[in-house]
């Protein structure tokens, strides 16, 4: 498996949910931006500026809530078939 580097993590992203909470069916183009997602690999940690490396406070397996516009342009990646996503782990709100 593919390891990323620094504070990078590597996600396999949830599907929308196509029906809200309150029972609001959304179709394609009105659903929310999937924000959910299962850590796959986790980087070695932030570097500071004095050179002091900050391990990850995720781990593999994880299942997080992270900014849904999170990912820049590039970050899908597909491995093996797999489509992920390469996420800084700044952008994780909520591990689950």
């Amino acid at each position: 498996m593919a390891v990323p580097t620094g504070d990078n993590i590597l996600i396999e992203q949830e599907e929308a949910e196509a029906i809200s909470s309150g029972g609001i069916h959304f179709v394609d183009s009105e659903a929310a931006a999937p924000n959910r997602g299962r850590v796959i690999a986790v980087g070695s940690g932030m570097m500071t500026t004095t050179g002091n490396r900050v391990p990850s406070e995720v781990k593999e397996g994880d299942r997080i809530v992270f900014d849904p516009f999170a990912a820049a342009p590039g970050a899908e990646v597909e491995l093996n078939g797999e489509k992920y996503l390469i996420i800084r782990e700044a952008n994780v709100r909520i591990i689950l």
